[in-house]
């Protein structure tokens, strides 16, 4: 009996915490890989220690086929049992009697130690997620590569300078809050990457600090973030929270209190005096927490995420899912932010592109919109600008909305009579039919032929399609500003798609040549 082996593993499982099961496989698996680098890679060698003895036993595993002893990778086995030729393919374990040296035990003993590590690390994690902690308490041990390597209880992991705030200036020794971003396997290893700058981070931080959201009344719907600058959270009360808040209500009239306001998602969050928001921006380097309620309207989305400053118009482009906004001239630097960062989380958080403006800017923008939208309307309704610009005034920009618009809509434009109304609802069912066939016909090669054209997005095909732009050979005869004339793009995305779509008849020379 070999009580020292029995000794070592009760020892290291008690120090460690481990089962002993655990530190037994480690152990075998450090032998074979030490018994390998003796015999060589290739070889097959196992290792079996048995519980009650602790007496050890290697193993060499050869494989035979045809009187010949061949070693055959464990990888490749069920690849070669399957083919007929190897059908008589066994194997046969050979007792092996491997003297280690200095070196071979130095590195068992090595990888021994990085077994249990692995092993250690991935029973810490496994213990992590069951726990269901998001928010994780750790300390730097030292850094490596700009990452701040972490100590959290018996799980080792790095913060790359990526995942840390600009404000953190951290210290070996020190103890900070983070969130797991993401777990990767190298080996046996599990690599761990912790953040303080991912949206996760926020969102574990508001459930701890805020307990109508623990609790499940609230819930987070989404965090857009500029880490260490500002945030956006959209939240909202949960069926449980508004079920309380009607039981609270009721509570309060059986009393005979008057009725009250009720739970308003975005000020709990926030907290009494911003008691919530403050402590949350301070652990996270005076990052600014702004709290939203989350509307089904857009525009009243947009409305409370631009405040304070007073948006004054705005255009939808539903199609596009976007919004050109105008704002009061004196609060258009505060609402679009330190380059330009709170317009991009207000786009985040309500899910549309926001376009945001000066008024001119919008007015001018609206007047180009306009003048193509009657350009189309002349062509294709064959009225002439006067008919046409009436219809855009109405709010009737397109075609198949002339065709397709309640009847009432039509006749109560003024300067319209009956007989106007009945011809014009005639002629854009005509032109929108005739639209409709067209795209029919052609949509589908020129769905193919435009989607060759590099880096252009399902969206971008619909809207040249609809512009009638049939195919790359199209697209790549336009000027950006004939483009622009039927297309509503950013000029320079505009330029972009037109040269990647000329890069096609490059390649298609250069096939004939060669």
């Amino acid at each position: 009996m070999n009580q020292d082996m029995l000794a070592m593993v009760d020892s290291i499982s008690r120090e460690k915490m481990m089962d002993k099961e655990m530190v037994f496989t480690a152990i075998e698996e450090s032998m074979a890989f030490a018994a390998k680098k003796r015999l060589g890679e290739d070889a097959l060698v196992q290792a079996h220690i048995d519980r009650r003895t602790g007496d050890a036993h290697l193993t060499r595993v050869w494989n035979i086929r045809e009187d010949n002893i061949i070693d055959i990778p464990d990888q490749e086995m069920a690849r070669i049992d399957l083919e007929p030729e190897h059908a008589t393919l066994k194997t046969i374990e050979e007792p092996l009697s491997v003297e280690f040296g200095r070196s071979s035990a130095q590195l068992a003993k090595q990888s021994i130690l990085q077994r249990l590590r692995d092993m250690e690390q991935t029973a810490a994690l496994e213990e992590i997620y069951q726990q269901g902690d998001r928010v994780l308490y750790g300390s730097v041990r030292g850094f490596q590569k700009g990452a701040a390597m972490i100590d959290i209880g018996r799980l080792d992991a790095q913060m790359p300078k990526t995942e840390q705030l600009m404000s953190d200036k951290l210290k070996i020794g020190q103890r900070i809050r983070c969130s797991i971003l993401k777990v990767e396997r190298l080996g046996h290893r599990n690599v761990v990457t912790v953040s303080r700058t991912c949206p996760e981070f926020l969102e574990a931080l508001l459930e701890r600090e805020v307990p109508e959201i623990e609790e499940g009344l609230i819930e987070i719907v989404r965090v857009a973030r500029a880490p260490g600058i500002r945030s956006k959270v959209i939240v909202r009360l949960t069926e449980a929270g508004e079920d309380s808040q009607l039981a609270d209500s009721r509570e309060g009239m059986a009393h005979g209190r008057s009725q009250s306001r009720g739970m308003d998602a975005a000020r709990t969050v926030i907290g009494s005096r911003g008691i919530h928001a403050k402590a949350l921006s301070e652990e996270l380097g005076g990052e600014h927490i702004d709290v939203l309620n989350d509307v089904e309207d857009p525009v009243q989305a947009l409305k409370q995420a631009l405040e304070p400053a007073q948006m004054v118009k705005v255009f939808m482009d539903e199609e596009a899912n976007s919004m050109d906004v105008a704002v009061e001239a004196s609060s258009l630097g505060l609402a679009i932010g330190s380059r330009g960062s709170n317009i991009r989380l207000i786009s985040d958080a309500i899910g549309w592109t926001v376009n945001l403006m000066s008024e001119d800017d919008f007015d001018a923008k609206n007047q180009e919109r306009d003048r193509r939208a009657i350009d189309v309307l002349m062509r294709e309704l064959e009225v002439d600008e006067e008919v046409a610009q009436i219809l855009v005034e109405s709010g009737l920009r397109e075609v198949e909305e002339v065709a397709y618009a309640p009847i009432e809509e039509l006749d109560a434009i003024e300067d319209f009579d009956a007989e106007t109304v009945a011809e014009l609802r005639s002629r854009a069912v005509e032109a929108a039919e005739k639209r409709l066939s067209r795209q029919t016909i052609l949509g589908a090669a020129g769905r193919a032929s435009l989607t060759r054209v590099e880096s252009i997005t399902e969206r971008e095909v619909e809207l040249l399609l609809q512009a009638e732009i049939f195919s790359a050979d199209d697209l790549a005869d336009l000027a950006t500003d004939e483009l622009l004339e039927v297309v509503e793009l950013p000029q320079k995305r505009a330029q972009e798609l037109i040269m990647n779509a000329r890069k096609l008849w490059e390649e298609a020379e250069a096939t004939q040549t060669a």
